[in-house]
C-alpha cells in the first residue's frame, strides 16, 4: 500500500506563519500586508532592501546619476544603467525620484530554491544567507532603506522553518533538483554562513542616516 506524503511538512507550515508575521516577509512578497499572494508572492513594486550598500556608495552614486539625468542624455544614461555602478540605483533611474534609489521589483518566490543565486546582484549563494541577511536588517548604513527592513530576531530553528518554507515553493518538475539543492545548501550553510550577525539580529535597529541635502 503506497503511502502519501503531505504535500507540507511541519517545519514548512511554522515557516508559512514566519513568513506572514515575525518575519515581516509579507512586506514585500504579499499584494498587501492584509491580502496573502499565494501565486507569485510579491506585491509587484519596488523596494529598497540594503543590497549591495557595502560595494557601492549609493549616496554618491545618487548625486552622479543625478548630474546625468539631468544632462537629459538618454542614450548615456541607458549605458549607465547597464554598464557601470550605476545599475545598483535600481528604479530611480527611471523614475528620478529619491525613494526609488537602489529599489528594485519584488521578485516571485516560485522555484526559488531551485533559481539561485539571490538577490538582483546574486551576491547571495544559499537561502541560509538571505534568511541570514533579512534577520540581521542589513543595509543600516543606507539612507534610502526601506523602512521595513530590521534586526528580526529570528532563532536559528525559525530560520531553517523559513528556508523549509521556501524550498515547498518548488513545483513538481523540479523535485529531484530540488532535493540536490536543498541538501547541498543546508550542507554549505553548516560551515559558511557569512551572512550571520546574531548581534545586529537581537539587537535595536540602528539610526538609519538621513539622506544628504540636494
Amino acid at each position: 500500500m503506497q503511502t502519501t506524503r503531505p504535500a507540507v511538512d511541519d517545519a514548512a507550515k511554522r515557516g508559512w506563519e514566519l513568513f506572514n508575521f515575525r518575519g515581516r516577509c509579507n512586506k514585500c512578497h504579499a499584494l498587501t500586508e492584509d491580502q496573502r499572494d499565494v501565486t507569485f508572492f510579491t506585491d509587484h513594486d519596488f523596494h529598497n532592501i540594503g543590497i549591495g550598500i557595502l560595494r557601492h556608495n549609493v549616496v554618491a552614486l545618487a548625486c552622479q546619476a543625478e548630474q546625468l539625468l539631468n544632462s537629459g542624455d538618454t542614450a548615456a544614461i541607458d549605458r549607465a544603467a547597464i554598464q557601470t555602478d550605476l545599475s545598483a540605483l535600481g528604479r530611480f533611474l527611471i523614475t528620478k525620484k529619491e525613494p526609488a534609489i537602489a529599489a528594485f521589483k519584488t521578485p516571485n518566490l516560485r522555484n526559488v530554491l531551485v533559481t539561485g543565486p539571490y538577490f538582483h546582484d546574486g551576491s547571495q549563494e544559499t537561502l541560509c544567507d538571505v534568511m541570514d541577511n533579512y534577520n540581521k536588517g542589513d543595509g543600516v548604513q543606507d539612507p534610502y532603506l526601506d523602512e521595513d527592513i530590521q534586526p528580526l530576531a529570528l532563532q536559528e530553528k525559525e530560520i531553517d522553518d523559513l528556508v523549509a518554507f521556501l524550498a515547498s515553493l518548488t513545483s513538481d518538475d523540479y523535485h529531484e533538483q530540488a532535493v540536490r539543492e536543498l541538501a547541498r545548501q543546508r550542507a554549505l550553510s553548516q560551515t559558511n554562513r557569512p551572512q550571520r550577525d546574531t548581534a545586529r539580529a537581537f539587537g535595536p535597529k540602528p539610526v538609519k542616516p538621513s539622506p544628504p541635502a540636494p
